[in-house]
């Protein structure tokens, strides 16, 4: 078996790409499937060892896979693109070096990784930054919303340092600075002990404010950083060390059996551990399947589910995202799944090569 007939999407979506393409970018094409292969296989297990980390059971789902891998190929081969497969093996290399930062139940912050530099000129149509030679693509939006379709835009130019800015437009921003308060300005180094963990300024009549990170082993507090405290240390609000609960003082997570709040006042029990409505004690998290009830906060839809209700339903159940292909609304439940979007009406992979041809962006 060769490596196109383990992946026949993959190769039916370069065969496409290659057919409006010069021939020394369809000998790169194996190329980029191995790269973009290796990248979502490590953002995966990232994933999954978040999952094991905090105790939860790990279930993979093989159609997420799949879509990420077209989803890559589809990115690097996005009409002025500086994808390539060295760049995507820098980015999978990046993940496999570090620790994944560990964020909910199903999720984690990925590293980020240096966008490579378009070849689009100034104005031209877009869907990504990558495409573009300045490295922003100004979609004109005020509001980002998640897994919505991209904002097809056009190629335009970075904002120098002191320029303003939005939230939503922060990669508008030059490169080594960011949007902060409303400015693009260079991101602030974390700050030690004693020193002050919240900046200010006036624009106008608005009064901004922003919080700046603490070194590592430190936390905020009153906007001054302080040693986080260790277990046992008398505590008012959140400066106890990471994984540790103030209550009185900084201790460890109700473990099974211990009592707890469901309403969240108290200290929430440990992972894989979740808070007994009826009992108010912390019991093992229960992980169900398609259909069955998840409104009970010991209950966890399995990895792959979403817990929600179609418009008409009552309770919380544990449902399948839509697959590749099924009719979707941008705003019912549920909705597409992993790197697919809702775009005129049905569930598909977001192609950036859409907004150079005239596709429009949502419903």
């Amino acid at each position: 078996m060769t490596r196109w007939q383990r992946f026949p999407t993959i190769a039916a979506i370069l065969a496409a790409a290659c057919g409006t393409r010069p021939r020394a970018r369809e000998a790169s094409t194996d190329a980029v499937a191995v790269a973009c292969a290796r990248e979502v296989d490590g953002e995966m297990m990232q994933a999954a060892n978040c999952r094991r980390a905090q105790g939860y059971e790990d279930a993979g789902v093989a159609g997420d896979r799949e879509h990420a891998l077209r989803a890559c190929v589809l990115r690097a081969y996005a009409p002025g693109s500086g994808e390539t497969p060295e760049s995507i093996l820098g980015c999978a290399r990046l993940s496999e070096e570090n620790p994944p930062v560990c964020g909910g139940l199903w999720m984690f912050e990925s590293r980020k990784c240096p966008a490579p530099q378009g070849r689009l000129a100034l104005g031209a149509a877009c869907g990504l930054g990558r495409q573009c030679a300045s490295g922003y693509c100004d979609s004109a939006l005020t509001t980002v919303t998640l897994g919505a379709p991209m904002a097809c835009g056009r190629c335009a130019p970075r904002t120098p340092a002191g320029g303003p800015c939005t939230f939503v437009a922060s990669a508008a921003c030059e490169a080594g600075a960011g949007c902060h308060m409303r400015q693009c300005l260079p991101d602030p180094p974390p700050r030690d002990v004693g020193e002050s963990c919240w900046e200010e300024r006036v624009e106008g009549s608005v009064h901004l404010g922003e919080e700046v990170p603490c070194r590592s082993g430190l936390t905020c507090l009153e906007s001054r950083c302080v040693r986080a405290a260790r277990r046992g240390d008398a505590c008012s609000r959140h400066e106890c060390a990471e994984g540790l609960f103030c209550f009185g003082v900084c201790t460890d997570p109700p473990q099974i059996g211990d009592a707890c709040l469901p309403d969240g006042t108290g200290p929430r029990c440990g992972a894989p551990l979740a808070c007994d409505l009826s009992s108010h004690r912390c019991v093992l998290t229960m992980f169900v399947g398609e259909g069955h009830s998840c409104s009970d906060p010991a209950v966890t839809c399995r990895a792959g589910l979403l817990c929600g209700h179609r418009p008409g339903e009552g309770d919380d159940r544990c449902i399948r995202p839509l697959d590749e292909g099924a009719e979707c609304a941008s705003t019912s439940f549920p909705p597409c799944g992993l790197k697919l979007v809702c775009l005129e009406g049905r569930c598909q992979l977001d192609d950036p090569g859409r907004c150079s041809s005239g596709v429009p962006r949502s419903e």
